[in-house]
This record gives structure tokens, sequence and C-alpha cells, in this order.
């Protein structure tokens, strides 16, 4: 049970993070994109 909690839930919170980190980047780069247009 544990270990099937740790392999759930883990690989969960690093994919949320990485699809956080991917949104917070393509909000930056629309931000800082076009002044350089």
């Amino acid at each position: 049970m544990v270990i099937f909690l740790v392999c759930f839930v883990i690989p969960a919170s690093i994919n949320s993070t990485i699809f956080g980190i991917q949104r917070n980047i393509r909000s930056f780069a629309a931000l800082a994109i076009p002044p350089f247009k």
C-alpha cells in the first residue's frame, strides 16, 4: 500500500511541477517576445 502510494503520488507531483514550469515559461515567453518584434 505504501509502495503503491509512493509510486503513484510522486510521479503525479513531478508531472504537475513540470507542467507548471512549462506554463510559467510559456507565459513569460508571451510577455517577453512582443517587445523584440
